[in-house]
C-alpha cells in the first residue's frame, strides 16, 4: 500500500517530469543538438586531400603543405576577421547599412584570397606528383557525420 507521503511525492514527480516534456516539445529538440562545427581550416582539408598519397608523392604533397601553410593560416585569420567585422556591423547602434556592405566586400575580398590560395596550392601540387597521386587526391572536402 503505497503511503500519502508517497502519493504526493508521485503526483510531484509525474508534474515535474511533465512540465519537463512538455518544455522539450515547445523548444524543439533542435536546441538540444551541438552546433554543426564551422568550415574547416585550410590544413584539415590539405590533410584529407593527401591522405591516400604514399611514397614520393606523399613527400612532395608535406613540402608544398609545409611551403603554403603560413599563407594559408593567415588567410584562414583574415577571413574570420572579416566574418566577425560583419557580425559587429549588424549589431553596431547606430545601425549603418553601409558599413554592413563594407564588411560583406571585406569578407568576400578574404574569401577569394584563400580561394586563389588553394587553387594555386592544387595547380601546383598536381604539376608535380604522379599520373597514379593524381588519381589518389581526395579533391571533395570531406562529408559530415549525420
Amino acid at each position: 500500500m503505497i503511503t500519502r507521503n508517497w502519493k504526493n511525492i508521485l503526483a510531484w514527480g509525474s508534474v515535474i517530469l511533465n512540465v519537463v516534456l512538455i518544455a522539450i516539445i515547445i523548444v524543439g529538440p533542435h536546441h538540444l543538438k551541438p552546433r554543426p562545427p564551422g568550415p574547416p581550416s585550410p590544413q584539415k582539408l590539405f590533410r584529407h586531400m593527401g591522405q591516400d598519397l604514399t611514397g614520393q608523392d606523399r613527400v612532395i604533397f608535406e613540402q608544398l603543405v609545409e611551403k603554403h601553410s603560413r599563407l594559408f593560416e593567415t588567410h584562414h585569420e583574415d577571413m574570420r576577421r572579416g566574418l566577425d567585422g560583419i557580425i559587429r556591423s549588424v549589431k553596431a547602434e547606430p545601425f549603418d547599412l553601409e558599413q554592413v556592405k563594407a564588411a560583406h566586400q571585406i569578407h568576400s575580398g578574404e574569401r577569394l584570397k584563400i580561394d586563389h590560395a588553394i587553387a594555386n596550392f592544387v595547380i601546383e601540387l598536381v604539376s608535380k606528383i604522379s599520373p597514379q597521386g593524381r588519381h589518389q587526391l581526395r579533391l571533395k572536402p570531406p562529408h559530415k557525420p549525420r
